[in-house]
């Protein structure tokens, strides 16, 4: 009897399994489509299979999982649809959680002008990271997770996949959180932060049911609201901004804060390569890697800075502004902002 050996999982097969690519719509028991119809040939299960597939391809929703996306399946792209590869970014990072992240420095005694310097650099740096990623989405045709499944192999990339799910989870509540809480203060606190946090997560919840085309076509959009509503809060702010600190560092105290502040910065935009490839798999195999590393690079650093760069402008102006302050202590950074307006 023929023993086939496993070398990432270190072991033995049984006979009996095939370490192999099976093709799912040649598997037994699947459910082929016949003229838009599934005919079924397992079961009931495999019917609701054949008429999800039909569903997801009428709405134009992904059904691919991690699949490869293979070279013939891709298409070229005309050039405002390239231009997604920047811009799907704005809509995702500039947002109140990008902008409270700005508050650290002058929160912890750097000046508006460290703050600025390092907020740029540390997130060019970590976007740069991320832009790298994205290079092996359109060659690979594979996802961020799948292709650390290649790198590392069987095992490891589950503590890789656990530290995804830590990074993506973290966000995730920071974003819930910021956002209930502008949503306690737009409505004079008749919704409490509490319940407003479950409507964002509710909400936001919905875009996950759409596909990668639904996420695509709205984030070339959505950007154009956020930036308009932060250049106006850049125009409250600017005038109240101060570039002095309330302590004096010197030091090993100024080191460690500008090291501080450089790792948070650094790892909010670099937290973006666990998913950075998964947005460029659709794009053909010989795009140029050139252009995906600059385009996810500036994508990110520009919607970065600017919300980083505001929260820096308004955590200066709280030093020297105690009615900010005390708003902002007292009833949390939704009330703030209306303070602001």
């Amino acid at each position: 009897m023929a023993e086939f050996y496993d070398e990432e999982k270190a072991g033995r097969l049984h006979p009996d399994e095939k370490d192999v690519n099976v093709d799912v719509g040649s598997a037994q028991g699947s459910t082929e489509l016949v003229d838009e119809k599934p005919v079924q040939s397992g079961g009931i299960l495999d019917t609701l299979c054949g008429w999800e597939a039909i569903l997801d391809r009428k709405l134009g929703i992904e059904s691919q999982a991690i699949r490869r996306k293979l070279p013939e399946e891709k298409v070229p792209q005309k050039w405002h649809n390239q231009a997604v590869m920047a811009l799907l970014w704005s809509g995702g990072i500039m947002n109140l959680s990008c902008m409270t992240t700005g508050f650290l420095g002058p929160t912890w005694g750097l000046t508006l002008g460290q703050s600025i310097v390092i907020t740029i650099f540390g997130t060019l740096l970590g976007a740069s990271v991320a832009g790298w990623c994205a290079t092996l989405g359109p060659g690979t045709g594979l996802r961020s997770m799948s292709i650390t499944r290649y790198s590392f192999g069987w095992y490891p990339t589950k503590l890789i996949a656990v530290l995804n799910i830590i990074s993506q989870a973290g966000w995730s509540a920071v974003g819930c959180i910021t956002g209930g809480l502008a949503l306690a203060a737009v409505s004079d606190g008749k919704v409490s932060s509490a319940l407003g946090c479950v409507i964002i997560a509710l909400c936001s919840s919905v875009i996950n049911f759409c596909g990668l085309k639904a996420i695509l076509y709205y984030e070339k959009y959505a950007w154009l609201v956020f930036f308009i509503v932060f250049m106006i809060m850049y125009g409250m702010a600017a005038p109240h901004a101060v570039n002095v600190s309330g302590t004096e560092l010197h030091g090993k105290n100024l080191a460690g804060n500008v090291l501080s502040l450089l790792a948070v910065v650094y790892g909010s935009s670099c937290s973006w390569a666990t998913i950075a490839a998964d947005y460029y798999v659709h794009y053909p195999i010989n795009t140029s890697k050139v252009k995906v590393f600059t385009l996810c690079t500036l994508g990110i650093t520009i919607p970065t800075c600017i919300g980083m760069v505001l929260g820096c402008c308004v955590g200066s102006a709280m030093t020297v502004n105690q009615d900010w302050s005390n708003t902002y202590n007292d009833d949390g950074l939704g009330y703030l902002i209306q303070k602001m307006l």
